[in-house]
């Protein structure tokens, strides 16, 4: 099993709009059924991901709890590299 660091709220919630094509946080909250302002607190720390979220996260991405440290690590890295170029 690999060792992760922590995920923060803030690269979750980038991880998901970019799995799912959108481009603000207003447009993430519509889709998690969320109102806008709960998802900026939690962006930015105010508030933490709860277990609600994160089942709504995973639902609307379709993917797996014990996968979600690895693809947000590689996606992360992807946007590091590009940023580079």
């Amino acid at each position: 099993m690999a060792n992760h660091s922590p995920v923060r709220a803030a690269d979750l919630l980038d991880w998901a709009r970019w799995r799912l094509g959108l481009h603000t946080d207003r447009a993430l909250a519509y889709v998690l059924a969320m109102p806008q302002p709960s998802l900026s607190k939690i962006r930015h720390g105010l508030l933490p991901v709860g277990p609600n979220l994160l089942v709504r996260l995973l639902d609307a991405t379709d993917v797996r709890l014990q996968d979600l440290p690895a693809l947000i690590e590689s996606t992360a890295t992807h946007w590091s590299r590009a940023c580079r170029r």
